[in-house]
Order: C-alpha cells, then structure tokens, then sequence
C-alpha cells in the first residue's frame, strides 16, 4: 500500500472547496451528500422557536423598547438565522453543480422565489 501517496491525495482533497469535494464524492460514487439528502437540508426551516423570538425581538427594536440584555438576545438569534440561511445557500449551491445548473435555474426549478433576508 502506498500511504504517502494516499496522505498526498488527502491534503489535496482538505484543500477543495465544499463544492468541488462534493463533485468529488458524487463521481467516486461515495456522496455524503445526495442529491435527496441536500433537498432535504434546502427544505428545512430555522425553529419556530428562534424565529418568533427573532420577529418578538425585532418589534420591541422597531418600537425602541429593546432592553440590553434583549438587545444581545436579538444578535444571538440573527447569527443563528444567518448562518442557518449561508447553510442553506451552500447546500443550493451543491445541488446546483451537481446538476450543472445555475443558482437562478435550480431556484426557478424548485420553486424557490428568493432567499429570506432578515432585515
């Protein structure tokens, strides 16, 4: 077995994007992320928990009643939204090269008219 070469392939690999390890896996037939699989992280929708007290937050911000202590409570839930939302758009992002697609085209096929943006 040639194990520095197999080290050499697994620093080479290390360095990918998400995008291009995935089209590498899904051509070694080894997919950690499957099409079905990445169509169900896109479908998924931040807790209703954090997004009732993101929009409760948002008010009392909007209406100047925001304590500072809520106040840090409304950025801890808009990381979460945010992130949860990047999470989101590189799993599209994936699907859209695994389907040698556009971002728009792939939106446009699964019915997606826009990303939420949590102003």
């Amino acid at each position: 077995m040639n194990t520095q070469l197999i080290e050499s392939l697994i620093e080479t690999i290390r360095t990918l994007s998400p995008v291009e390890q995935e089209v590498l896996w899904n051509r070694l037939d080894h997919a950690p992320n499957t099409e079905s699989g990445l169509l169900q992280k896109i479908s998924q929708r931040v807790p209703t928990s954090i997004q009732e007290r993101y929009d409760e937050l948002r008010s009392k911000l909007q209406a100047e009643t925001l304590t500072a202590e809520e106040h840090q409570e409304l950025l801890t839930c808009t990381e979460i939204i945010e992130q949860f939302d990047a999470d989101r758009l590189q799993n599209l992002l994936i699907l859209a090269q695994l389907r040698q697609i556009s971002l728009p085209e792939l939106m446009k096929q699964l019915n997606i008219e826009t990303l939420a943006i949590y102003v």
